[in-house]
């Protein structure tokens, strides 16, 4: 700067005209360099960004290259595994929890390999198959007792399958065998019981037999100590082998016996699915131990009568999370036991699901006395998926309660009424009458904040109008009886219904000011069991924009130019993704896995 416009700096009056021009002159320069100064970083900015994209492109095959050629993950904390055997003692060591996921098969030493293992081969083809099948048992029941030896005392989580392909009983009666690769692995098994703190067994009944016989005799050449004492999670599904009944064998009920290791003395969790239930409850007690005292979380996918779930609740009052399938069964003990029970109290009770096949026919007399009977005041989540009976011949088995004029009490609504602290909701509307619909509603409207419509996936195609119906839902305008507190709802959708579907979306979201029991939704969900194939976001707003109102990033806007208000809404569209490819081959080590998985249904996880 020049010495006579430094003195400028100092004072606040104004520059005499000539110094303005003189400083306009000088300014120029500088202000051309930085105008080009801005354009160099703008464009060094553009290339910058253009070479991250580039980078991203080429990393994702890279990526997924590297992880082919090097299994073992190397980012922390696994790559601690690899600096050195001490250091990978150390991190074992150190684990919360030590997980084990391994699809297995029945090989009996003789190679009795089940004939679905053998892939159609026949004679010099299937013996190698079965030298195969043996082999790689062994192998995989070495591996799984080198992991094992290498967890320490952190915790342990197994999940074990076994195939449930075909092959004959009787192979099972033959003597205890060392060599035999199921007799091996359930022996590494129970050598680490004493930190084993959650097991999930899928596998026939019969199979299941060789590890209960062993928990309560361990042959004499294997040094064993049996503890249950850290077990606290236990998913069972036994199911049994039908296609070759033998003598004496668990398709006679009489010859059924409870599951041993429900009598683990902490275990909190248990989910039950396949093995016939009138074994289970062959005594008026269930075979937990204090009777079911110590128990959670109880979730049962067999069917069961509404007489024996209260015979269960009345001897599990401590439950925090439940979960029923009602429907026929034969009468048991326990069945017994649970009739005439008029009052059952849930003081810790939070969830509660139930999937009950009779509150959707016409008598519903056992279903209004079981939902009756139960106070649960702590009940903060409702999960009622109604699935409808299957059709026949093409035809629903009952008439749809769409087209129904009823004004029955649905039997669900006295324990919807008792429960004053239910916060979310998830209900099937096919079981409902639209009157029925809307008076449960209206009854959870105080305190609902979350509402799920929809049902649980069925291996049938029945009635998913159902699915999409708002208006059934809010009544098209009869009666405004969507919850006063209710934020958010979501619906799920058949892969065959089209987008044009979602168009009644705006219609059920709009609060009517004459309407102030209705809160407006804050988030509206819809989960389509399809990939994506429109864009429902965009037909959705043209939708709103040709009719007069519409959803516009958290605007709707009123019908006549009344101009915007808003509500905060937002709309989620979730899709379903494609599918890994299903293994077939029953000796893959990643056989029955789903979603990296291999129990097939999804529980809540309350932290129990």
């Amino acid at each position: 700067m020049e010495p006579h416009l430094t003195r400028l700096l100092a004072t606040n009056d104004p520059p005499p005209e000539d110094s303005m021009q003189e400083i306009t002159q000088l300014m120029a320069g500088p202000l051309h360099e930085l105008a080009q100064a801005n354009q160099r970083i703008a464009d060094l900015e553009a290339q910058l960004q253009s070479a991250k994209e580039s980078r991203e492109r080429s990393k994702t095959p890279c990526t997924d290259y590297h992880t082919i050629m090097s299994p073992i993950p190397d980012e922390a904390p696994l790559l601690l595994t690899r600096i050195s055997s001490g250091w990978r003692s150390l991190y074992i060591s150190f684990c919360d929890d030590y997980r084990i996921a391994t699809p297995f098969a029945h090989a009996p030493h003789g190679l009795a390999v089940p004939p679905a293992m053998l892939g159609g081969a026949q004679d010099s083809e299937a013996d190698l198959r079965r030298t195969k099948a043996f082999r790689i048992l062994t192998q995989r029941a070495q591996i799984v007792q080198e992991w094992l030896a290498r967890s320490g005392t952190c915790p342990l989580s197994i999940s074990l399958s076994y195939t449930s392909l075909l092959w004959n009983p009787r192979d099972l009666e033959e003597p205890y065998h060392p060599n035999d690769p199921t007799t091996k692995l359930f022996l590494t098994l129970l050598a680490h019981s004493h930190h084993l703190r959650s097991l999930e067994l899928i596998m026939p009944i019969e199979i299941y037999r060789q590890l209960d016989d062993l928990v309560s005799e361990p042959p004499a050449d294997a040094v064993v100590t049996i503890d249950l004492s850290a077990l606290r999670d236990l998913k069972a599904s036994l199911y049994e082998q039908v296609p070759y009944p033998y003598q004496g064998g668990d398709t006679n009920t009489s010859q059924i016996h409870p599951v041993a290791l429900f009598t683990a003395p902490n275990l909190r969790r248990i989910s039950m699915d396949g093995y016939p239930s009138n074994g289970l409850w062959a005594q008026k007690t269930l075979p937990f131990a204090n009777g079911g005292m110590g128990l959670r979380y109880f979730s049962c996918h067999l069917i069961h009568s509404h007489e024996e779930c209260l015979g269960i609740l009345t001897e599990c009052p401590n439950l925090v999370y439940c979960r029923f399938h009602l429907g026929p069964v034969a009468p048991t003990a326990m069945h017994e036991h649970g009739r005439g029970v008029t009052h059952v109290s849930m003081p810790l009770l939070r969830a509660f699901a139930v999937v009950d096949a009779e509150a959707g026919m016409d008598d519903t007399s056992t279903s209004f006395q079981f939902f009756s009977a139960i106070d649960a005041p702590s009940m903060h989540y409702g999960d009622v998926p109604l699935p409808p009976p299957p059709p026949q011949n093409g035809t629903a088995a009952h008439p749809h309660p769409s087209t129904s004029t009823s004004t029955r009490t649905h039997p669900l609504l006295p324990l919807l009424a008792k429960s004053l602290q239910l916060r979310r909701l998830t209900i099937d509307p096919y079981s409902f009458s639209p009157a029925e619909l809307r008076g449960a509603l209206r009854v959870v409207s105080p305190t609902v904040r979350h509402l799920v419509v929809g049902q649980e996936a069925l291996p049938y195609d029945s009635f998913g109008d159902m699915k999409l119906d708002f208006g059934f839902l809010v009544g098209r305008g009869k009666d405004q009886s969507r919850g006063r507190e209710a934020e958010e709802d979501e619906d799920e959708m058949e892969s065959s219904k089209s987008s044009s579907s979602c168009m009644p979306i705006p219609m059920a979201t709009d609060t009517d000011t004459g309407a102030p029991r209705c809160a407006p939704l804050k988030l509206v969900r819809v989960l389509l069991t399809r990939p994506k194939k429109v864009d429902i976001k965009e037909a959705l707003e043209l939708y709103c924009r040709e009719h007069g109102r519409g959803l516009n990033n958290g605007t709707t806007h009123e019908p006549g130019g009344a101009g915007p208000r808003h509500n905060n809404l937002r709309l989620e569209m979730e899709y379903d993704t494609q599918a890994a490819p299903i293994i077939t081959d029953p000796l893959s080590s990643s056989y029955g896995l789903q979603n990296d998985r291999l129990w097939p249904h999804l529980d809540l996880d309350l932290g129990l």
